[in-house]
């Protein structure tokens, strides 16, 4: 199960996300604006993935996700943003802040969970890297090591 936070100002919209997720087998926590998924994040254990809006009052999605990247190294969030801002130059400053992913309102349910799932996959070769390296530790194989690692930037 993915736990996956919802960070969504309209309380319809949320309610309809995390519906659809929850279906799917997810565990959901929600935020209704970034200053309430910034304190999620700083919490131990956070979500793995996060499903973003942009528009917040105080803090915007555009500054939670540079937060985010700037001071979440262990693990990594996958982000999703999903907003009504669908402009190119608006997908561009939103994987430039720091998204993995951007899907523009209205969005399609079986898209958003195919984009959640590439979110998946990539913990999984995260997690299997981890493995490898903590394997070679073990050993004291400093050479697979160090090619390990330079693959996997």
């Amino acid at each position: 199960m993915t736990r996956i936070l919802v960070v969504e100002d309209n309380a319809s919209c949320r309610c309809a996300l995390s519906a659809v997720l929850v279906m799917k087998g997810h565990g959901i926590i929600e935020a209704k604006d970034g200053l309430e998924a910034w304190e999620i994040m700083q919490q131990p254990a956070p979500p793995e993935l996060l499903i973003l809006d942009l528009i917040f009052p105080e803090l915007d999605g555009l500054n939670l996700l540079r937060r985010i990247r700037a001071t979440i190294k262990c693990p990594i969030p996958y982000v999703i943003v999903l907003s009504e801002k669908g402009a190119k130059e608006e997908i561009i400053a939103g994987l430039d802040a720091g998204a993995d992913d951007y899907l523009p309102k209205p969005f399609d349910s079986p898209e958003l969970i195919a984009r959640i799932n590439v979110g998946r996959r990539k913990f999984k070769i995260r997690e299997q890297c981890a493995g490898q390296v903590r394997e070679l530790r073990l050993r004291g194989n400093s050479t697979d090591l160090f090619i390990l690692q330079e693959d996997s930037r």
